[in-house]
């Protein structure tokens, strides 16, 4: 491990804002629209989704990959299947 001398100066810096969250769901006609924000811009996310909010993580399929935009936001859009009576969606982070 490095030492600092007597007299030294630096600034050290911590920023978060957070994780990404869900802020908006609209149904529109079959489809289910999502959209977010508090993600790193550009940096790359994945939708996850499951019928089981009890399953682990690592058993959650994901249905979408896709970049935060300029600003930490995203929209994405999901087909709603009558077939599904529940689903359950989360974000997940490389």
């Amino acid at each position: 491990m490095g030492r600092l001398s007597a007299g030294t100066v630096g600034i050290i810096k911590v920023a978060s804002g957070g994780a990404p969250r869900f802020g908006g769901v609209a149904l529109v006609g079959t489809n289910l629209v999502m959209s977010g924000s508090n993600g790193v811009p550009s940096q790359t996310y994945r939708v996850l989704a499951s019928t089981n909010i009890a399953l682990p993580v690592a058993n959650w399929t994901p249905i979408a990959t896709n970049s935060f935009d300029a600003n930490g936001n995203f929209v994405f859009t999901n087909s709603v299947k009558a077939s599904i009576p529940k689903q359950f969606y989360r974000l997940s982070l490389p």
